[in-house]
């Protein structure tokens, strides 16, 4: 019997190529994570379900709106103060709750399943030796987008116009208060920003055009493992409190879609359980690995219900705490990034916990180079203690 090996580039490269929602590589990938767990001696449900690409769309109304705001800044600037104000706070006030929360939300909300896009949620499950007392769902996303390498700059270069234009206008506010201070020359700064800003939300966020180049290694070929790996090391000694749910969802890269239709389905046959999500997205990239399970709002506290499990876990592990030190490991450093399939979860009251490590997203070049086998090692060996842990604890 072939022992299967170790080295994690010859474990993960199966699942290495580009996997668009929609297309050849998309099928292929389901078919292979299928006997993938199918050769463990387990059985997997494809659930499919239909879907659009509801981010493309949401940055396309988003950018209309936002080129509606910056031409209010323009000609209220030069005719009509109090339009460009008006225009300048509404802009701020819609780019902050897209960054920093509400536009995952609105993204979860939308999912109906329906659209012209076919999908498929993959699940495996494991029963516990004993009675119930928890469900962990472990999710992570087998699908990859790229998008072009211009957008980093463009969106720098769009926040800075925004950022010069508001201040332009908070000085003209300032000015006013000056009736005899000419402000005429604000035409010559005025035309330029303008120009910038209405170019930069064009190809920013009008035209979301999203490719399938991105090998998809590290973003996510690394969470599949994972969650095949956990599946490998309970089937043979099953949890005694615990049931273990593996959701290799879909159309994450479309809007979060494939986890927000699982928890669609499954929210209200969770109400008479206790459930936890483990979300692993980017788990090979540089160190620090982020373990994180504080929510991202003051309100919205899910997470701390995991949060003395996990540091218990690691105070007690010399290994993980000399790993914190260095800082090659942070836990809680930073709110659960709510810009993936965690916030399915977050979102509908599920306490979560979510891995992820710093890498190349969304581009060709990531592939088998960039991926770091000791966070990959650190990531799958605080899950498992931290199951152990939390078993025993039951």
């Amino acid at each position: 019997m072939n022992k299967k090996p170790m080295n994690l580039v010859d474990r993960i490269k199966p699942f290495v190529f580009p996997r668009k929602t929609g297309t050849e590589g998309h099928l292929e990938i389901q078919d292979i994570i299928g006997k993938a767990v199918e050769n463990l001696g387990l059985s997997i449900e494809r659930q499919p379900f239909s879907c659009r690409n509801e981010l493309s769309i949401f940055m396309a109304q988003l950018g209309v709106l936002f080129l509606i705001l910056t031409i209010g800044k323009t000609i209220g600037t030069m005719f009509f103060y109090w339009i460009s104000v008006v225009a300048a706070v509404v802009q701020v006030f819609v780019y902050l709750i897209a960054e920093f929360g509400l536009g995952a939300r609105i993204l979860i909300s939308r999912q109906k399943g329906k659209g012209g896009l076919k999908a498929t949620n993959l699940v495996s499950r494991l029963e516990p030796a004993g009675s119930q007392k928890l469900k962990i769902v472990y999710s992570a996303h087998y699908d990859t987008k790229s998008l072009h390498s211009y957008r980093i700059p463009v969106y720098r270069l769009m926040l800075l116009s925004i950022g010069l234009f508001d201040l332009l206008i908070i000085a003209l506010g300032i000015l006013k208060v000056f009736p005899s201070v000419d402000t005429a020359w604000r035409i010559y700064p005025v035309i330029p920003l303008s120009v910038i800003e209405l170019i930069c939300i064009v190809f920013f966020l009008v035209f979301y055009i999203v490719k399938n180049e991105s090998p998809g290694a590290n973003d996510n070929a690394t969470g599949v493992l994972m969650l095949l790996d956990i599946l490998e090391r309970y089937k043979d000694k099953p949890l005694q409190h615990i049931a273990v749910e593996c959701v290799f969802t879909d159309a994450e890269e479309t809007g979060l879609t494939g986890a927000a239709e699982y928890v669609r389905q499954n929210v209200e046959k969770w109400k008479g359980e206790k459930v936890w999500n483990f979300n692993y997205d980017m788990l090979a990239g540089k160190t620090p690995l982020f373990v994180n399970s504080r929510g991202a709002f003051p309100l919205i506290e899910y997470g701390r219900e995991i949060e003395p499990y996990l540091k218990s876990v690691c105070r007690s592990n010399q290994p993980y705490q000399t790993k914190i030190d260095d800082k090659e490991l942070v836990i809680n450093h930073k709110d659960i990034v709510i810009g993936t399939d965690a916030a399915a979860f977050f979102f509908s009251g599920i306490p979560v916990i979510q891995f992820q490590s710093k890498s190349k997203v969304h581009s060709k070049d990531d592939d088998l180079s960039v991926l770091k086998e000791e966070t990959y090692e650190m990531c799958r060996n605080l899950t498992f203690d931290l199951i152990d842990h939390l078993d025993q604890s039951l």
